[in-house]
């Protein structure tokens, strides 16, 4: 699970993958050409199904903004972390 202050699309190229929002603990499966769309600043995760799965995928916002996470996304009182860039 992360979030990021930019927008993110998702759009399902092939059959596989499953998306979590807001850390709720429920895996939603996208199958080819669906779109899940994520609010800034909102948790999600992505995941396959034991298969490679392709994914196009766009951010709007400020997209320099580093990625980040929280051992548990839904504590308020939690401190989020950077995740540290590599590219």
């Amino acid at each position: 699970r992360h979030a990021h202050s930019a927008a993110e699309v998702y759009v399902a190229l092939g059959d596989g993958g499953s998306v979590e929002l807001d850390a709720d603990g429920e895996w939603r499966p996208l199958a080819a050409a669906d779109v899940s769309y994520h609010l800034p600043d909102t948790s999600h995760a992505f995941r396959t199904e034991g298969v490679p799965v392709l994914v196009a995928y766009a951010w709007q916002g400020d997209v320099a903004a580093p990625t980040w996470w929280k051992h548990d996304m839904n504590d308020p009182t939690e401190l989020r972390h950077d995740a540290e860039r590599t590219v």
